[in-house]
């Protein structure tokens, strides 16, 4: 057996085939501007057309979570993409979101 990085490495490969996971040609992978964010994916690169789910316990949490999603939806939706947010609470302030490049203009829905 190898060394203990080599193991997580097959293993964290090994998950992603059991979940269907088929990644993205680093080639013809587009970047959003989103830098090590983007690295820490698989292949370094950001899934789009996907459902990415943040669960935070404390509001300090939740607030920092919504600006990081606000901020990855600010690249994604720079080239009019659009982006729906479904939140369990509806506490997102629409208004707070021009803080983050993201304007009401584009194609957005909370929920």
């Amino acid at each position: 057996m190898g060394s203990k990085s080599e193991l997580v490495a097959k293993l964290q490969q090994d998950i992603l085939l059991w979940q269907s996971f088929k990644p993205a040609s680093a080639a013809c992978a587009e970047r959003i501007g989103l830098g090590g964010i983007e690295d820490a994916f698989p292949g370094g690169v950001f899934p789009r057309r996907a459902i990415h789910e943040f669960i935070t316990v404390f509001p300090e949490d939740a607030a920092a979570s919504d600006g990081f999603i606000a901020g990855i939806l600010a690249s994604l939706m720079r080239d009019g993409a659009a982006c729906v947010w479904i939140s369990t609470s509806r506490r997102l302030f629409p208004a707070a979101l021009r803080s983050f490049n993201v304007e009401r203009k584009g194609s957005f829905l909370w929920m």
